[in-house]
């Protein structure tokens, strides 16, 4: 996919045990259309994860503003604040210069709901909510296969829903 002239991007952010990240663009009649996976190794610090993007945004995405970025809620804390350190995901913010929020929920319910609305429909009875490019490999193969759904068996939430912590999630 090609990004569209005129339309801002909206990044999104994981930490996670392999940092990645998502660029996209949200067309006017609402499609959300995912153009570009950043995928890492485990282990990518902020700083060289950050450089990865930055050259994704400098060269594919040359001039286009970002106009949103969202992060994993959890990757803004664990700071040493005493110590004037940055949390990963202020990390990744300051390098690249943009303002990148936490995601409003951790909630996998809330998350999932939000990805099945996408998926599940159209717009105008023809044309997809949500288009991925076929270059993002990760992301496609999560949707299809690998990202799952686990109950958590502590603490007696038997009936509560987790993630199940994979290379997808």
């Amino acid at each position: 996919l090609k990004p569209v002239n005129g339309l801002p991007l909206s990044l999104g952010f994981d930490a996670g045990g392999s940092p990645a990240a998502t660029i996209g663009q949200f067309m006017p009649n609402g499609q959300n259309r995912v153009l570009r996976e950043i995928v890492t190794e485990p282990g990518t610090g902020a700083a060289r994860f950050a450089a990865m993007v930055l050259e994704a945004l400098l060269g594919e995405y040359r001039g286009f503003p970002v106009s949103e970025a969202w992060g994993d809620p959890s990757a803004f804390y664990g700071a040493d604040r005493a110590n004037g350190e940055l949390a990963w995901m202020e990390t990744v913010a300051r390098a690249l210069n943009i303002n990148i929020s936490p995601a409003p929920s951790n909630e996998p319910g809330l998350r999932h709901d939000a990805v099945r609305w996408y998926l599940g429909g159209l717009i105008d009875g023809k044309t997809p909510r949500y288009i991925v490019d076929p270059r993002c490999k990760k992301l496609i193969a999560g949707f299809v296969a690998h990202y799952h759904l686990t109950k958590q068996a502590t603490g007696g939430n038997t009936d509560r829903l987790a993630v199940a912590k994979n290379s997808y999630s």
